[in-house]
């Protein structure tokens, strides 16, 4: 139903996506006529580069394509309401989702199914992981902005609980939370220390991966978009995931193989117990998981192999 709110977002949404066809027709537009099948018209949101992209393609008959990621997929993200889906949809060659989850979402809510097919990102990693020894401190990383959605203070409330083991934690990222977390930290018991890097620079993040021993890496959200890309590089790495069953992110944490799930509703207790058992678990299971969590960004969450794989499907329109 168009409420007068929704009528606003749908008004700002095509001038926004008229502005950006008629730029892109302005520098274009003489090769969209002579030779429209030479060009491919690529947008990395279904948003307004997308509309522009498939009135383009209604136009000059050239194909047009969109990955799609989360804000615009889910409209329960946005309000309850994405403009123009089935237009674009019905416009465009191919629209490719970042994760399986997203792209049964879309299937299920706006049909076109023959169009909509999961294509994952992917992150770049080492060549081959170092072969870390698990010995004390047992060394837990997170990476996240820290909003509400991503419940960082739950997981400081659960390492609270972790009370047989030597444990530092290592957080990077910052954000509207952060009072919030360090409140939770004052209450850690001496066993647990706690280390916020704050915002940092992806390539020392990576830096730290290859030179820190990193036994485990946490994610709690409440929800994702899409396959969460810093679970990819922890998992480039061999790093096993304890995570929130929630968005694309058990397309990437395979439970017994590179991690485990744990349901979006989980409590304090339940994420301390998961974490123990980490803690604990013998040396043969736990490199398993380091194994599985490597093979499997190999095999699924290359950036190298999936980037390549997109190219492909794109020089086939």
């Amino acid at each position: 139903r168009l409420t007068r709110e929704r009528l606003h977002t749908l008004m700002a949404f095509v001038i926004e996506g008229e502005r950006i066809m008629r730029a892109l027709e302005r520098r274009y537009g003489r090769r969209l006529k002579e030779a429209p099948s030479d060009i491919i018209l690529y947008s990395y949101w279904l948003r307004e580069g997308a509309y522009a992209a498939a009135r383009l393609a209604e136009k000059y008959g050239c194909p047009a394509v969109s990955r799609a990621h989360g804000i615009d997929i889910y409209e329960e993200r946005s309000g309850g309401y994405l403009p123009l889906r089935g237009y674009m949809l019905n416009l465009l060659r191919g629209a490719y989702p970042a994760s399986e989850a997203g792209a049964r979402y879309m299937c299920e809510r706006f049909g076109f199914g023959d169009k909509i097919t999961a294509m994952h990102l992917g992150s770049e990693g080492p060549e081959k992981p170092a072969p870390w020894k698990r010995e004390p401190p047992f060394r837990i990383v997170s990476c996240a902005f820290l909003s509400p959605v991503k419940r960082v203070p739950l997981l400081a409330r659960a390492l609270a609980l972790v009370d047989d083991a030597e444990i530092e934690w290592v957080h990077f990222g910052d954000g509207s939370e952060r009072a919030a977390v360090e409140a939770e930290i004052k209450k850690l018991p001496p066993n647990v220390k706690c280390i916020l890097r704050g915002n940092t620079p992806h390539e020392d993040i990576l830096r730290y991966y290859r030179e820190t021993p990193v036994h485990l890496f946490m994610s709690v959200s409440s929800s994702e978009g899409g396959v969460p890309v810093s679970i990819m590089e922890a998992a480039s790495f061999g790093i096993p995931v304890l995570a929130t069953d929630v968005g694309g992110t058990g397309e990437i944490v395979r439970g017994g193989l590179s991690g485990r799930l744990v349901p979006p509703e989980v409590t304090e207790r339940a994420l301390a117990d998961e974490i123990g058992s980490f803690v604990r678990m013998d040396s043969a299971a736990y490199e398993a998981l380091r194994e599985g969590a490597r093979r499997h960004w190999e095999e699924s969450f290359c950036a190298e192999t999936n980037f390549k794989r997109f190219y492909d499907r794109l020089q086939a329109l």
